[in-house]
């Protein structure tokens, strides 16, 4: 089995899906997008783009 690079936005190859914190949205592994290096940043909370990242963090 092949070796995840450290390009993949899944290294892990994780297999649940998560919700988009924003809006609801069901996302697969490689397509979520997380807070990054922020210090409010939190590995758990996922979404579906940057859009949604900026509304959630208006809304906070």
């Amino acid at each position: 089995m092949e070796e995840p690079s450290d390009t993949t936005p899944n290294p892990g190859r994780e297999t649940e899906s998560a919700t988009c914190e924003n809006c609801g949205a069901r996302l697969d592994p490689l397509e979520w997008k997380a807070l990054g290096d922020d210090a409010e940043a939190n590995e758990d909370l996922h979404f579906c783009d940057e859009e949604c990242i900026e509304e959630w963090r208006d809304e906070q």
